[in-house]
C-alpha cells in the first residue's frame, strides 16, 4: 500500500499510532474520538484523557475518549481499523495491540503495517507485581517459595490472553522456575478487583491502576517489572534485584 493509503488511516497510541490525513486537518464540528482498547481507570485511559484535554484546547474542538476493552486490546484496535479514514478516530495503542497480538494470533481483524500510521510514542508503563495484603509472602522470594511448594495451584490474573501483564506472568514463571495458573479477564479492572478481594493470588498490574490501592492498604506490591525503581513507589524493588535476574518488562 502506498503512502497515500497509509495517510488516510487512523490511530494514536501508548506506542502511538494515528490518523489521517493529520490531526490538524480534522478541525471541524465533527468530534475527534480517541479509542482506548483498555478499561477505564487504566494507565492508557489516564494518558488518553490528558492528551484529549491538551488537544481539545489547542484545536478548539471536542475530543471524546472511548474505552473499548476486551480480547487483549483486539476489540478496540479492530474498531479503529474499520473506522472512516477521515482523521477523526485515533487509537491509543498499548504494546499488546500492535506488537504482541500480531505474533500471538495467526489471524487478526486488523493489519498493523497497513491499517495504522504511528504519530507519537506517549508513555512507557511499568508493571507492579501485587498481591492481597493478607498473602503471607513478604517478598518475591517468599512468593516463589510458596509456588514451588504448591506447583500449579497459585493463580495470577491478567487483562486477557496476550496482554502485556499475561506475558509478564509467563516470563516470571519461566525465569523463576515455577508453575502458576493463568486467569485471564476481559479487562484490567475486573482482574485487579479479584486480586483486591483475594480470589486470585497475584497480578502484574500497570502502575497507574494500582498505586492508589497500594496506598490505601488494599494491595501489597512486591516488585516492579522494570530495571529501575518507580518514583511513586521507590520502596518497591525491581524484580531483577528481588530474585528474578533478567526480568525487564514495560507495558
Amino acid at each position: 500500500m502506498g503512502r497515500d493509503g497509509w495517510s488516510r488511516r487512523s490511530v494514536l497510541g501508548l506506542l502511538a499510532v494515528v490518523a489521517a490525513p493529520t490531526v490538524a486537518a480534522a478541525q471541524d464540528a465533527h468530534p475527534i474520538t480517541i479509542v482506548v482498547p483498555l478499561a477505564a481507570g487504566s494507565s492508557g485511559d489516564f494518558v488518553a484523557r490528558l492528551i484529549a484535554r491538551e488537544l481539545s484546547g489547542r484545536l478548539r474542538q471536542n475530543i471524546v475518549v472511548e474505552n473499548r476493552p476486551g480480547a487483549g486490546a483486539v476489540l478496540g484496535t479492530a474498531a479503529v481499523a474499520r473506522a472512516p479514514h477521515d482523521g477523526h478516530t485515533l487509537l491509543l495503542a498499548p504494546s499488546g495491540a500492535l506488537v504482541i497480538n500480531p505474533v500471538l494470533y495467526k489471524q487478526l481483524s486488523y493489519d498493523v503495517m497497513h491499517d495504522f500510521v504511528p504519530i507519537a510514542h506517549t508513555t512507557d508503563v511499568p508493571l507492579l507485581l501485587v498481591t492481597h495484603p493478607d498473602n503471607p509472602a513478604r517478598s518475591v522470594l517468599d512468593l516463589i517459595a510458596m509456588a514451588r511448594k504448591r506447583p500449579g495451584e497459585l493463580a495470577y490474573a491478567s487483562s486477557g490472553n496476550g496482554a502485556s501483564n499475561h506475558l509478564a506472568g509467563e516470563l516470571f514463571q519461566r525465569l523463576a522456575g515455577i508453575s502458576l495458573i493463568h486467569v485471564p479477564y476481559r479487562d484490567s479492572t475486573l482482574s485487579l478487583n479479584d486480586v483486591v478481594t483475594g480470589r486470585v493470588q497475584m497480578m502484574f498490574s500497570d502502575a497507574g491502576a494500582c498505586l492508589a490501592l497500594i496506598g490505601a492498604g488494599k494491595l501489597k506490591a512486591l516488585a516492579v517489572s522494570t530495571r529501575t525503581r518507580l518514583a511513586a513507589a521507590a520502596e518497591v524493588p525491581p524484580l531483577h534485584e528481588a530474585g528474578v535476574p533478567g526480568f525487564d518488562i514495560k507495558s
